[in-house]
């Protein structure tokens, strides 16, 4: 928006610039589950508004892994078809989508990216 701003300035000859600019969302999270900077100093605040790591990133697809594909995921290396659980979504997708990989009691253990062959994930930002 501040650059959208001074492009507008730009075209009219003007110049221009924003008075003020306020996030009303950051992905799936709006205003409304938001929490003032002076109540985060208290723990029963921040825990009424805390959400659960498995709750995060809805719109990412779901891979759950078994216990060899948690192992594999806790030491960083590729999650193959073979480590992971039915009930899981598809592995092949383009080189670079995200996914979230969650072990079989749900839980996000990491987030992982597809490699460039669409058949194998690499977990990116391990949880566990």
């Amino acid at each position: 928006m501040r650059t959208f701003a001074h492009d507008l300035g730009q075209m009219v000859g003007t110049g221009a610039c924003l008075e003020g600019l306020r996030r009303t969302r950051s992905g799936d999270f709006t205003l409304d589950q938001a929490l003032e900077l002076e109540r985060v100093h208290s723990s029963a605040a921040v825990g009424e508004r805390w959400v659960p790591l498995d709750r995060l990133l809805p719109g990412l697809p779901l891979v759950r892994v078994g216990e060899e594909g948690r192992r594999r995921v806790s030491n960083g290396q590729m999650v193959g078809a073979a480590h992971v659980a039915e009930g899981s979504d598809a592995i092949q997708m383009g080189s670079g989508d995200w996914m979230r990989l969650i072990d079989k009691q749900g839980r996000l253990v990491a987030l992982g990216t597809v490699d460039s062959t669409g058949k194998f994930l690499h977990p990116a930002v391990v949880l566990i």
